[in-house]
């Protein structure tokens, strides 16, 4: 009822047990009391106001008590780790905007499958949902992204040309984690952020052919294109690299061992 009162005459109004002397228009519910009393207890302990010192907001995440958004950054950093890295591989890289945002949907899990559309009547519920590549389940973002067993025979081609071996993530999330734990010098870091942003570009593409313009899935296809387009997108980016796409994607070794050389060194994986 009081509800023009200052804080400070609530405050000076409890009694000696510290209870708040609140007054409520109408009767309240049981369930309502349960709550007074629960509120009370929070509260009861509160400290007392000083009268001298003027009111004054302080940001806690911070040691000078100064909100900033670099503050906040290195407080949601604290707390989220290092999913918060995953848009700067994304986004910073030198791959078209195209490609970049429908990796950052596919990271999101917002790309429009099957599923999605029909969760928003986009399309009748008797549609086929189940995935255009191995037609043995049905189609989400993580299956047709990277859990679909002719997909996950790319992304391993795309490791075994880095030399590499992984144990498959579950997620796009996770997959693209992984992708950030890897520890390459400055150029080598952007030629391999550039691999995981043409799969789900290039993946996706696919898929969109075959729902759309009933084309057979060539997987095996699918990899060497994929590494094409990265070379692409290397000349284009990295002027610096003298290597034709051919060299790019028959001597990834060499051009590796050469970018090392001339223009940083690798740090280990």
């Amino acid at each position: 009822m009081e509800k023009e009162r200052s804080l400070s005459s609530f405050m000076q109004m409890r009694d000696s047990l510290g209870v708040w002397k609140l007054l409520f228009r109408r009767p309240l519910l049981a369930w309502e009391e349960d709550e007074v009393s629960r509120l009370q207890v929070l509260i009861r302990d509160a400290l007392g106001l000083n009268m001298g010192l003027k009111d004054f907001i302080r940001w806690n995440a911070s040691l000078d008590g100064q909100f900033t958004v670099a503050g906040i950054r290195e407080w949601y950093e604290s707390n989220q780790g290092p999913r918060l890295q995953v848009p700067r591989l994304i986004w910073k890289g030198v791959a078209p905007p195209k490609p970049q945002f429908l990796s950052w949907l596919a990271w999101r899990g917002r790309v429009k499958t099957i599923g999605m559309l029909k969760r928003f009547r986009a399309v009748s519920s008797s549609v086929e949902n189940l995935c255009p590549f191995c037609k043995l389940e049905e189609e989400s973002v993580d299956h047709i992204l990277l859990q679909c067993s002719m997909v996950w025979k790319v992304w391993s081609s795309l490791l075994n040309w880095w030399g590499l071996s992984w144990v498959t993530p579950a997620t796009v999330d996770g997959v693209l984690l992984w992708w950030l734990g890897t520890q390459f010098k400055k150029t080598v870091k952007k030629i391999w952020r550039l691999v995981p942003v043409a799969m789900l570009w290039l993946a996706w593409r696919l898929r969109n052919d075959c729902v759309f313009h009933e084309r057979q899935p060539n997987l095996e296809k699918l990899g060497e294109i994929i590494k094409v387009r990265i070379g692409l997108w290397v000349k284009s980016g990295l002027p610096a690299i003298p290597y034709s796409v051919h060299d790019f994607v028959e001597n990834l070794n060499q051009l590796l061992d050469w970018t090392l050389s001339n223009l940083g060194q690798c740090v280990g994986i």
